[in-house]
Order: structure tokens, then C-alpha cells, then sequence
């Protein structure tokens, strides 16, 4: 299996989005992602972005159904003033 790690591109957000919602649907939380695709691509590509990350890239079509598919993600993020912190979530 060869797996690559690059930086999160704008082209990359649907596959985010979804990889997100899955793990929403596993951890019984689907409804905690409120998110729509214009606004987080907009948070990480737009003027001011709020968020950056990295993908893992897999290029082995016996591990994945499609040969350079997204199959993990990394994305570290700002929150707002009043918290005072950045965070991190793989």
C-alpha cells in the first residue's frame, strides 16, 4: 500500500466534508455537522481562513475502490477569541 501526505487543497473539501459526516454517523452524531460545503471551503480557502490541513492520499486501487482517493485527513483550526485556543483534530 503506497500512502502520500500533501496539504489540503480547496479541491479536496467534498471529500473532507464526507469523510467528516462519516465520522459523525459512527460516533451516533450526525447531526452535529451543521457545516454546508460553500462555507468550508470558504473557511479554508476564502480571504481569512480559519482552518488548513493535510490529506492522506492512497494510491493502491487494491485498498480503495478509486486509485488516488482521499482516505484520511488531518485539519488544525482557530477558534474563537473568547476560548483563546487553536485545536487540532486527526
Amino acid at each position: 500500500m503506497s500512502i502520500t501526505i500533501r496539504r489540503a487543497g480547496k479541491e479536496d473539501c467534498q471529500r473532507l466534508l464526507d469523510l467528516v459526516k462519516e465520522l459523525a454517523e459512527y460516533e451516533r452524531a450526525p447531526h452535529e455537522v451543521t457545516v454546508t460545503l460553500q462555507h468550508f471551503e470558504d473557511s479554508g480557502f476564502g480571504d481569512h481562513p480559519v482552518w488548513w490541513g493535510f490529506v492522506a492520499v492512497s494510491s493502491d486501487e487494491s485498498f480503495t475502490l478509486n486509485e488516488n482517493e482521499i482516505v484520511g485527513f488531518a485539519l488544525y483550526y482557530v477558534q474563537g477569541f473568547a476560548e483563546q485556543k487553536s485545536g487540532i483534530e486527526v
